[in-house]
């Protein structure tokens, strides 16, 4: 109990120290769902990938128009959890996504990709769903954060004792086994390139020091290589990536 007491100290203190600093925005989420929501529009299919329990961008609706959301995700438990989307599907979009080729509108998924051990797989599923000139977006961790190499060092069993011990308000929406596969802005930005995608944008995030936050040594190392990784545009290096890319049309008909 007293460990816990000095975990959650620490953690308070950096958090006071962070809002001191004056940054807000820790992640991408924010910016991955305004992007989804410049892109949407009224009659659109979207597909929320990993869809289960929540879905940040249902409430455009009441902007943009009526459009259909259908929740895909490989448990069923999650997506009931889920009352803002349309429709639900159980499916391993790795294999396959359960809809005749190219009606889908968008396709999004917000940290999804690095518990996916064949991106590759899914990246071709998603241009066979999509129209042409259909959106991916989607959220991620990269590869080769702090956090993501610690996460490959232990085994998952390893890493979701020291998860929830330290953050138990975790429990039960995260510790999920990731791979992490390609999820590094160089590779994945050629991933989709070579798989008939033209990328509109992807967006680089460098904070990661939260995750550290339970220890205050830590944590002030932590920001001083983020700091050191944004200063120098280390963008293989990135925490967390948000990229928006489009299905180019098929060769006649371009």
């Amino acid at each position: 109990m007293c460990v816990k007491r000095f975990f959650r100290w620490n953690k308070r203190v950096a958090d006071a120290f962070w809002r001191k600093c004056g940054y807000s925005d820790r992640r991408l989420y924010r910016y991955y769902e305004d992007k989804v929501r410049s892109l949407v529009r009224e009659g659109m299919l979207v597909y929320d990938v990993g869809g289960g329990g929540d879905c940040c961008y249902a409430d455009c609706k009441e902007d943009a128009g009526e459009f259909k959301i259908v929740g895909v995700d490989i448990e069923d438990v999650r997506l009931k959890e889920n009352a803002k989307v349309d429709e639900m599907i159980v499916a391993d979009i790795t294999k396959e996504i359960p809809l005749p080729y190219g009606q889908i509108d968008m396709l999004t998924s917000s940290s999804v990709l690095e518990h996916l051990s064949d991106q590759e797989a899914f990246v071709q599923n998603a241009h066979g769903a999509l129209k042409d000139g259909g959106y991916l977006v989607s959220v991620f961790p990269g590869k080769f954060a702090l956090f993501a190499l610690l996460n490959r060092l232990l085994t998952n069993r390893v890493a979701r004792k020291v998860l929830f011990f330290v953050y138990p308000n975790l429990k039960g929406a995260n510790g999920f086994r990731a791979y992490y596969d390609k999820t590094y802005y160089t590779r994945f930005y050629r991933l989709l390139e070579e798989n008939g995608f033209t990328v509109l944008d992807m967006k680089c995030n460098y904070y990661q020091s939260d995750y550290f936050g339970f220890f205050l040594p830590f944590y002030f190392l932590s920001l001083l290589w983020d700091a050191f990784c944004r200063l120098f545009k280390i963008k293989n290096l990135a925490s967390q990536l948000c990229v928006t890319a489009v299905k180019n049309p098929a060769e006649g008909e371009r």
